[in-house]
């Protein structure tokens, strides 16, 4: 058979399915559309009591299965529908004597009616935290498994099938005694486990390695907890998830999952192949009605044409109350069991979602191939309730930073024991993951529950991060130095965690006296030479006075960012520092006063002479120029110095914000961007008021703010040395409330470009996609790239905090705040702290993977308590070329190191994973780390492998 491909663009309406020839009549003869109009009246106006509705739904169905063909059927069906018509006209209804003579003149039809099976899958639909909190989840949780398990006792042939890892815990937290009969039924084969993810998590924000973890930790739980196969769980059960990302198929496949149903977010195919990047494939089922149904008189109508469109005999019914839990009802189950007598209907009867994709595996090659992301729904939900995405992209972020970090401790010093508590923490990340949560369409309830959580995802991640770079420090130390009589030892306790930028790890001083050490650590692949924030504790020496080096006495730029005093009793000094940093490891810097044959006489520095202008301000280093017009502070120029290249113009400022108004008709504010109905220009409407600004050194920024409505804006605009970002610390006092008379309030950054884009490139979990310009906001992992057409430098929006961008006609933007108003009706009021950066840059995927990658894992310092060996400095634990490192981590069966790694470019790249000076074994691991097979290690240091174009791998790494 030809294989069918549908592309990007190409859909398939759900009327063009449902009810096709019924309803118009087509592929009839003998005046097929008088009978199917009579049939549609007597539906509209007789379809009422049990035989009127019973005979309707056999005749709806045969109709559907037979009329038409060239026999006596036609014959048959029409003489019913006339009966039936003549009773009504007679009666005003359909009486059961009528509808048991048109049932027995339709019983010649009855076997070629039951070669088709309905497979009725039974399933609750539990929301984590939607609607109201988790007290309440846990409630709908625990009366859901009860009821489903006393219907199994009265209905012994009734099946049920239940998803998320997050339910059964639930279960086995608050009722353990429920597991024994729950473990039963599943050996039995009456309850179906289809959780191979943690919650029903959303597909387009969680990064790549996020979407790993789930799979990980939702597989070992339930093996363990349930005794059933990692295998057995191969189904992905996203019923009302927003949306599915270009990689899912490659996630899913190296999960061990190949078999998805969904809802929402296509209006193509029912039955199909879901192809990825990487060409893997999963077979998947889109729901055709609701996932939250009854079984209902008329639910065999759209079988035959579901069957006839794929070469299937069986078609999947899924049903059960849902959202708020409940599951089918007796009346559900009692319905069924009788429809099943009917006899002319199809086979009905109670089944799994396991025995509907064994029968769709057996049609698997003849299948339509569906190649393209399936998106957009729902598009207010990449940035709604913006706290929850920042705590999100913050608690990624930090875990793997934390893992890494507790990586290169093992690897400095083999007797390091590994940190507890990253499976927990993970987990507290991806129940927020949750289809509702993430996507910020929730109560308050919901908000204050899954921040609650983050915090602490949060104190697992600074705990165990903190540990590991002490473990490093002492490490590295010969001596725990002199003890001086100062305060500085244990100063600025708990600093740092509460970074409004990024919920960083402590920065509380180990060391003390006029000599300081600070390590700095790179959790990424990158070999990385930039600034890194380090804070000095109690530390009175004047920048003029004070000398930073490495370890090899080279002296290091430095730039001091902040002095404070009132820290709980001590004093501090926040300085940048300009370091290189080897890959997947650490550097060491020295502070000390400078000698004092280097201090010169200090003059006044105080000013004699105003420098008060309204010429442009210009922030300029090696790499490029970047010209703001004072009086709205857009951007007019930003020029790459390395070909001249304006990428952007005077004629199209850029780097503002705007103030939108959104229209309200489409209501369900949280969930739906609604069209513009006004934008106010901030930058060019609203007075501004400079705050400040250094235009020399290694650290270049201005700032400003500016009010409108009820709020206010803090923007501090940044370049520093060697860098291509123009980097933007916001700090936004919003008091903007949506209403359905006034709008919903956004507030967006928008970046018009100096040229035309020919399409936009955004960041997926574990890959890139383009996409061509659209008028409404996209999900991003991390970035959007205005993709020039030709090779030269592009331009590109990247964020640590927010997920919702929009690539159309020439300007690039970022939406950062909406006020929507239901169902939280003050989802934003407060202060919000944000990091974006505009950039210049090379639009290859492997470049931008590059970028994200050291936006969203800066340099990360910490004091040391002791004096650094000679021997110690620049070291690198790990390096990896030709692919995209996701994650390193401890295994979780303590059996080496797991290293996943993902290839961004469309051909295939050589990878490579080099741990210099140590003795290895490798192998290629599923997301389980289960291992598949042994890797040649040429040099006993180097694992080598070739990654298919969009293939994610990893690699169980044993130190010998």
């Amino acid at each position: 058979m030809q294989q069918k491909v549908i592309k990007s663009g190409s859909t398939l309406k759900r009327a063009q399915v449902i009810n096709l020839r019924l309803v118009t009549g087509k592929g009839g003869c003998m005046n097929s559309n008088s009978v199917a109009e009579s049939y549609r009246q007597l539906k509209e106006k007789a379809a009422q009591g049990y035989w009127a509705q019973r005979i309707l739904a056999e005749t709806g169905y045969l109709m559907e299965l037979l009329y038409g063909k060239e026999d006596d059927t036609g014959l048959l069906i029409e003489e019913a529908v006339g009966l039936l018509e003549q009773e009504y006209e007679k009666n005003g209804l359909i009486t059961p004597e009528a509808a048991e003579r048109a049932e027995q003149l339709l019983l010649p039809l009855s076997e070629r009616a039951k070669e088709y099976t309905l497979i009725c899958a039974a399933h609750a639909h539990i929301d984590m935290n939607w609607m109201w909190g988790y007290q309440e989840t846990v409630t709908v949780t625990l009366d859901t498994v009860r009821t489903m398990l006393r219907l199994m006792e009265e209905y012994p042939g009734f099946t049920f099938s239940q998803s998320q890892a997050s339910v059964y815990r639930i279960v086995e937290e608050y009722a353990p005694e429920l597991l024994k009969e729950i473990r039963a039924r599943v050996k039995e084969g009456r309850w179906e486990v289809t959780a191979s993810t943690w919650v029903e998590n959303d597909k387009n924000m969680p990064a790549g390695e996020a979407m790993a973890r789930h799979l990980l930790y939702t597989k070992r739980y339930l093996s363990e907890l349930l005794d059933i196969s990692m295998d057995s769980l191969n189904l992905d059960f996203e019923p009302d998830t927003f949306g599915h990302s270009r990689n899912m198929p490659e996630i899913l496949q190296k999960g061990g999952v190949s078999r998805y149903y969904h809802c929402r977010g296509y209006d193509g195919e029912f039955l199909y192949r879901f192809k990825g990047i990487s060409d893997a494939e999963v077979l998947a089922y889109r729901e055709p009605y609701w996932y939250n149904a009854a079984i209902c008189y008329d639910m065999c109508s759209i079988l035959p044409e579901f069957c006839r469109r794929y070469g299937m005999k069986a078609m999947l019914k899924v049903y059960g109350v849902g959202d708020h839990g409940g599951g089918p009802t007796r009346r559900d189950l009692n319905l069924l069991q009788d429809m099943a007598g009917w006899p002319l209907l199809p086979n009905i009867r109670f089944g799994t979602f396991r025995e509907f994709f064994d029968l769709a595996e057996a049609r698997r090659d003849s299948l339509p191939l569906v190649d393209q992301e399936l998106n957009y729904v729902f598009t207010g939900c990449y940035t709604s309730q913006s706290r929850i995405k920042a705590a999100n992209h913050m608690g990624e972020a930090r875990l793997t930073e934390a893992e890494a970090l507790d990586c290169m401790a093992l690897l400095e010093n083999g007797d390091y024991t590994r940190a507890p508590g990253f499976e927990k923490a993970w987990r507290k990340v991806l129940f927020n993951q949750f289809h509702d949560i993430l996507p910020g369409s929730g109560t308050v309830e919901t908000r204050e529950y899954a921040l609650g959580e983050f915090q602490k995802a949060m104190a697992a991640a600074g705990a165990n991060a903190v540990r590991a770079m002490d473990f490093i420090c002492r490490s590295a130390s010969e001596t725990d130095g002199l003890v001086f009589e100062d305060t500085a030892l244990g100063a600025g306790a708990g600093s740092g965690v509460d970074d409004g930028h990024g919920y960083g790890f402590s920065k509380s001083e180990m060391g003390s006296g006029p000599v300081r050490h600070v390590a700095v650590f790179n959790t990424t692949q990158y070999d990385r030479e930039e600034m890194a924030e380090i804070m000095l504790w109690d530390w009175d020496r004047e920048p003029d006075q004070t000398r930073v080096c490495d370890m090899e006495e080279r002296e290091l730029p430095f730039q001091v960012l902040e002095r404070g005093s009132g820290y709980w009793g001590h004093t501090f000094c926040k300085m940048l520092v300009w370091i290189n940093i080897p890959p997947f490891g650490y550097n060491i810097c020295r502070i000390m006063p400078l000698p004092a044959d280097r201090i010169g006489l200090q003059f006044p520095a105080d000013s004699r002479t105003d420098h008060i202008t309204d010429e442009d301000l210009c922030m300029e280093n090696d790499r490029i120029r970047a010209v703001f017009e004072r009086s709205s502070m857009k951007c007019v120029s930003l020029i790459r110095k390395c070909d001249g290249a304006d990428l952007i113009v005077r004629s199209k400022p850029a780097c503002g914000f705007q103030l939108i108004t959104e229209d309200t008709s489409q209501g369900m504010t949280a969930w739906r961007v609604g069209k513009i109905a006004a934008v106010k220009d901030l930058n060019g409407e609203c007075e501004i008021y400079e705050e400040g600004e250094n235009l020399t050194g290694i650290h270049k920024y201005a700032a400003y703010r500016l009010s409108f409505g009820s709020s206010s804006l803090h923007a501090k605009i940044s370049l520093d040395e060697g860098s291509d970002l123009l980097q933007f610390q916001v700090r936004a006092d919003w008091m903007e409330r949506g209403s359905k008379l006034t709008g919903v309030p956004q507030l967006r950054f928008c970046v018009p470009c100096g040229y035309a884009p020919k399409e936009y490139r955004y960041t997926i979990p574990f890959g890139v996609t383009d996409r061509p310009s659209q008028g409404w906001d996209v999900p991003s992992v991390s970035l959007a790239c205005a993709l020039p057409e030709s090779g030269a430098g592009a331009l590109a929006l990247i964020s640590d905090s927010k997920y919702g961008f929009r690539g159309f006609g020439e300007t690039l933007s970022l939406n950062l705040i909406r006020g929507s108003y239901n169902p939280d009706p003050c989802p934003e009021i407060g202060e919000h702290e944000m990091r974006f950066a505009v950039v210049v840059c090379e639009s290859g995927a492997s470049e931008l993977a590059e970028l994200s990658e050291k936006f969203l894992h800066p340099l990360i310092s910490r004091s040391m308590g002791g004096y650094p060996r000679k021997s110690a400095g620049c070291r690198s634990f790990c390096r990896v070329e030709g692919a995209v490192l996701s994650a390193v981590k401890a295994a979780e069966d303590n059996r080496g190191l797991i290293v996943r790694i993902y290839n961004v470019k469309d051909v295939p790249s050589e990878a490579r994973i080099y741990l210099p000076g140590r003795k290895l074994e490798a192998y290629r691991c599923d997301f389980m780390e289960r291992d598949q097979e042994k890797i040649d290690t040429p040099d006993e240091e180097t694992v080598l492998y070739e990654l298919q174009p969009g293939e994610v791998c990893s690699f169980r790494v044993v130190l010998r």
